[in-house]
Order: C-alpha cells, then structure tokens, then sequence
C-alpha cells in the first residue's frame, strides 16, 4: 500500500470542522486510509484563538484532530528551520507570519522521514509553494 503524507494547515482544520466545500476535501483525506496526517502543534495555538473568538468548542475539535491526525511537536532544529524559512519568505509574500515558517519547518522535517509531503491548506500565503494541496 503506497501512503500519502500530509502536513495540515490550521486554515484547512477550520474549513473540515465548518464543513465547508473546502473542509470537505479534507475529510476525503482524512477518510482515505492510505493518507497520513500531521499537524504541527502551532495549529493548535490558531485553533485556540478560533474557538475562543467563535464559541467553538475547543477540547472537541482538538479531540478531532488527535483522531486523525498525529500532533508535531516542535524542537530546536524545527525553531532553526523556521526562522531561515521566516527570513526568506517574508521577503516575498506579504504578511509571512512565524506559525507559517513553522508549517514549512515541520513539512520539512516529515519529508525527510517519509518522503514526498504535501501541505493541506487554502492559505493564500502558501500559495506559491510546490508543496501544497490546495484546497481552495
């Protein structure tokens, strides 16, 4: 069996638990049982904030995303990584913000373990990666 990898963005969680049109090509990813899921653990920062600001609640849909996806912890590399990547990024995509270069960071980090990786998101800041699994 030939597995994907997927690193999902917090914008691509949003729109799954919305269950929006967008959401709903992640949960096809989700269901299909030759994908692999990842979610850096700085989504769930984004994801706080959503579910505070929209009365969302928030231990359900962690819970969700532990079901199907496994959470990345961040190290010093990662911290290194992202901070490279920041420097860059900023200098050509308007509003490139650090959890951005943490995504990217651990992307990194899961394609050199597991080869080809792809970043779920609709997040017009990654819109010019070659990495991403638009959703949009």
């Amino acid at each position: 069996m030939d597995m994907k990898y997927f690193v999902v963005d917090t914008y691509a969680w949003i729109e799954y638990f919305k269950g929006s049109e967008q959401g709903l090509k992640l949960f096809s990813l989700v269901k299909n049982t030759k994908n692999e899921l990842f979610t850096p653990v700085t989504a769930i920062t984004e994801l706080k904030d959503y579910c505070d600001a929209n009365s969302r609640d928030f231990e359900a849909l962690l819970s969700e995303i532990r079901s199907n996806s496994h959470i990345v912890l961040l190290d010093e590399n990662d911290a290194i990584e992202a901070g490279r990547n920041h420097a860059e990024m900023k200098k050509k995509t308007k509003n490139w913000g650090y959890v951005d270069s943490f995504i990217v960071a651990v992307h990194k980090k899961i394609e050199r373990v597991y080869g080809k990786t792809r970043i779920v998101t609709g997040d017009k800041h990654f819109k010019e990666l070659n990495c991403t699994y638009w959703i949009k």
